[in-house]
């Protein structure tokens, strides 16, 4: 199996900076891709806690850390959320809009695996396209998702609620470990499968028969990550958007 990539991070109309990051780091062993998405007030002047959290985390899923980690890919995951949620904790508040915090989705391939690992906490969300269709992976740790799943609201009332950006698990909370540092999943991939990580900005305005459709482009420059972000932005987009689109392609 093979693994292509391709990113993408553009400022929102409304958004004075960029706060989201992206990232795919490529070694020998392995393939990690991520998304990490903040906002202008938890960024504050100073490098966001998106790209601390970023650091932090391919920091503890290279090849040592894995081993040092123990548990396997998994663990590495765990640990590797846990300090990044220490490190955007023991980021200093910034300025009046409170204290940073960051959402990341990451996507971790064993070079020549038929499958991936995923880890998330947050709003940023992870697609898969396959011969099966279009698989939304990760869950969004918002307020309204959490009164869906109790029965309170419904999944079309859900997409309006005043409560739907109002985070309750992120990178930066002190309450994250009680729940786990991060959500994990397993997935297996074939070739021609495609999978999308992106932040809110892109999926909140991007339906998901827009996305399946753009992901099943046979040409990987025309569903490219920048596309998808214009598609976001052009569809009334004002936040940071971003992508990474993964292609994997027998060898």
């Amino acid at each position: 199996m093979r693994l292509r990539a391709g990113s993408w991070t553009e400022k929102g109309p409304l958004r004075q900076t960029n706060a989201d990051r992206v990232a795919v780091a490529k070694w020998p062993d392995a393939v990690v891709c991520v998304v990490a998405s903040g906002s202008d007030g938890w960024g504050g002047s100073f490098a966001p806690a998106s790209e601390r959290a970023v650091e932090a985390l391919l920091a503890n899923l290279d090849k040592p850390a894995r081993e040092g980690a123990g548990g396997g890919v998994e663990g590495a995951l765990r640990t590797a959320f846990a300090r990044a949620n220490e490190a955007v904790l023991g980021q200093p508040q910034q300025d009046q809009d409170g204290r940073p915090g960051s959402t990341a989705t990451v996507l971790f391939w064993p070079r020549g695996a038929d499958r991936v690992h995923v880890g998330h906490v947050g709003d940023t969300r992870a697609y898969h396209l396959s011969s099966r269709g279009l698989t939304t992976l990760t869950v969004l740790h918002n307020v309204a998702r959490e009164l869906v799943r109790m029965g309170n609201v419904s999944e079309e009332d859900a997409r309006v609620h005043a409560f739907r950006h109002v985070l309750y698990r992120y990178l930066g909370c002190a309450e994250a470990n009680e729940a786990g540092p991060c959500d994990l999943l397993t997935v297996r991939v074939a070739s021609g499968d495609r999978i999308l990580l992106c932040s809110d900005g892109l999926h909140d305005f991007v339906a998901d028969d827009e996305v399946s459709r753009s992901l099943r482009e046979v040409d990987l420059q025309r569903c490219s990550a920048e596309r998808l972000c214009r598609l976001a932005l052009d569809n009334g987009s004002r936040d940071n958007v971003s992508a990474v689109v993964i292609d994997f392609d027998a060898d």
